[in-house]
């Protein structure tokens, strides 16, 4: 849906890529593109993302820990 709603504002399906996992879409090599108004007509919504702050931190390792015991526990 997002591929669908956001490609033709920034320019193809070429410019996105998504991290289903950690719920991250990046639009690359257009900037001053704003996808706001295309992810809105989604139902969801958008924020732009540079850097992890210290709440992001503790929850990417609570699941990078709970992704390697899992795979401990697999193997």
């Amino acid at each position: 849906m997002l591929r669908r709603e956001v490609g033709p504002v920034v320019g193809g399906d070429a410019k996105l890529s998504f991290d289903i996992l950690r719920r991250r879409m990046s639009v690359v090599g257009a900037p001053g593109v704003s996808p706001d108004g295309a992810v809105a007509r989604t139902g969801m919504h958008a924020q732009p993302w540079t850097a992890i702050d210290e709440t992001g931190r503790e929850e990417a390792q609570i699941r990078y820990r709970r992704t390697l015991v899992t795979a401990v526990s697999g193997v």
